[in-house]
């Protein structure tokens, strides 16, 4: 496993990593390598919709940048598979009837704790990531997981 990787996960059919970049933590799918494939979490949402910018493979459910970028197509998933990804990952659920968030937040997620984790076996990796980050969507991730502080 890459030691840039801090969280992975199968669901429904899809392998999913969240991994650490100068951006801050991120998210892709890696059955499927493209440009489009992966999106920084803390910006990204799981949405169903037929997208008109990004991807463009139909209606479905999409990890989106912001509310309407498709970055990640996820080919065949289920409403209970988006719930499970947004669990996992914590990813907001987008809802288009109450056009508001739904869902967990990344520092309720269970791929919080598994960064966690990783700050602590890769001290100095984290804190180069953590300087050297130019888009900071999850801009305390370093503080909060070298102090405790989960909310």
């Amino acid at each position: 496993m890459n030691n840039r990787v801090f969280h992975s996960s199968d669901i429904g059919g899809q392998h999913f990593e969240a991994l650490m970049t100068d951006e801050g933590p991120f998210i892709w799918e890696c059955s499927r390598k493209g440009y489009h494939d992966g999106v920084c979490l803390g910006v990204c949402q799981i949405r169903k919709f037929e997208p008109t910018f990004g991807l463009l493979d139909g209606l479905g459910w999409y990890i989106v940048k912001y509310n309407n970028e498709a970055r990640v197509f996820l080919n065949g998933f289920t409403d209970q598979d988006a719930r499970k990804l947004s669990q996992e990952f914590g990813i907001n659920v987008w809802d288009d009837n109450f056009g508001r968030h739904a869902g967990e937040p990344f520092y309720k997620g269970r791929a919080w704790d598994s960064l966690k984790a990783w700050v602590k076996a890769h001290p100095k990796m984290a804190k180069r990531h953590a300087e050297a980050r130019h888009h900071a969507y999850l801009p305390d991730w370093y503080d909060r997981a070298t102090t405790g502080n989960s909310e």
